[in-house]
């Protein structure tokens, strides 16, 4: 018969000193946080059946309990809850009800949890149903959202996992379905900016200047009085592309043309960020490819924002709107006058 001693629990706080649990081998100490006599960790034997045995020590030689001090055929149940105050691989120290009060001693790590994955503690994206062992008969609370969960063991189809509750902790399990849903952490996914991503933000940092304040940057010539070619290049040249300094808008042409640093991009195709245009004004007397500037945005084939050096009056870098018709709008540029786009390559 199981013996059932009553005992006052305060006497027993007294003689439990505070410790930090000691993760199992895959996982480091850090994963579970302190722990002490107030601040334990709860949970129930892996086995249902009530024959979990109780040590007085961590060496298992002696059956019985270490507060109070008595050696017997001492026993954890399938249906107490147990807390645990140490965690290590092999023993656990841990308090178990008897009666009107709980007994302290040390058990296998090995019945409360398999510690058979590698530790992972992630936050709870949101409330997750726990279960007092790897099936769904028994509830044992929920895993709140925002909590800090610590995944230690896997067996079917359910995870082991720590989580907070309050001042306290459960081990309970949830199923593997929530757990990758709700609780497993995901990979971090650094997106690395496109040379084109960074061709758009350095057009964007030079907004403003005019030709004195860009004249020697990059070791580029700034041909003063027709610099839009110059400030294209040195962009994309910046931005990453294997592009030399080009002075002459006529010469990115043939250069997209022939496949050479760029593609050409005939006009009706929506441009991408990064891309080139190259214009042709109305009353041009010195032939076509009068000027470029870089795409930064675009909603369709007609309608798009440029930056471009030399524009406006005074010449500066400024930002451009392109406008489907003929009639364009006072700073912005009309499409009648658009060539097409010439995309660098790379």
């Amino acid at each position: 018969m199981r013996i059932k001693p009553v005992f006052l629990a305060a006497a027993v706080m007294g003689i439990v000193a505070a410790s930090m649990i000691v993760a199992p081998s895959n996982a480091l100490a850090a994963d579970f946080g302190a722990i002490n006599s107030s601040a334990y960790l709860k949970t129930y034997t892996i086995t249902t059946a009530n024959n979990t045995p109780v040590y007085t020590s961590t060496s298992f030689a002696t059956r019985g309990t270490s507060s109070p001090a008595s050696a017997y055929a001492a026993t954890i149940y399938g249906t107490d809850e147990v807390y645990v105050m140490t965690l290590t691989p092999s023993y656990s120290y841990v308090s178990y009800p008897v009666g009107s009060g709980r007994r302290y001693g040390y058990i296998k790590t090995s019945v409360i949890t398999s510690n058979n994955m590698t530790h992972a503690t992630s936050t709870a994206t949101a409330q997750v149903t726990t279960y007092t062992r790897a099936s769904t008969a028994s509830v044992y609370g929920y895993v709140s959202k925002g909590d800090s969960v610590t995944a230690v063991a896997t067996s079917g189809s359910f995870v082991q996992v720590i989580y907070p509750t309050g001042s306290t902790y459960k081990l309970g399990w949830v199923t593997l379905t929530n757990y990758n849903a709700y609780i497993k952490p995901q990979p971090v996914i650094t997106k690395v900016a496109t040379k084109q991503e960074n061709a758009v933000k350095i057009a964007q940092s030079y907004l403003g200047k005019n030709m004195s304040q860009m004249a020697g940057l990059g070791g580029w010539a700034w041909h003063n009085g027709a610099w839009c070619a110059d400030f294209a290049t040195y962009v994309l040249n910046k931005a990453g592309f294997a592009i030399p300094e080009i002075s002459s808008v006529t010469t990115i042409y043939n250069d997209a043309i022939a496949g050479k640093y760029f593609t050409w991009v005939p006009k009706g195709n929506t441009p991408r960020p990064g891309d080139l245009a190259l214009w042709n004004w109305y009353g041009s007397t010195d032939g076509p490819h009068d000027h470029v500037n870089i795409v930064i945005s675009a909603t369709d084939a007609t309608h798009f924002v440029t930056i471009g050096g030399n524009q406006g009056s005074p010449a500066t870098v400024s930002q451009r709107n392109s406008v489907p018709t003929a009639n364009s709008t006072k700073g912005d540029y009309s499409y009648d006058e658009l060539e097409g786009f010439a995309r660098p390559i790379g």
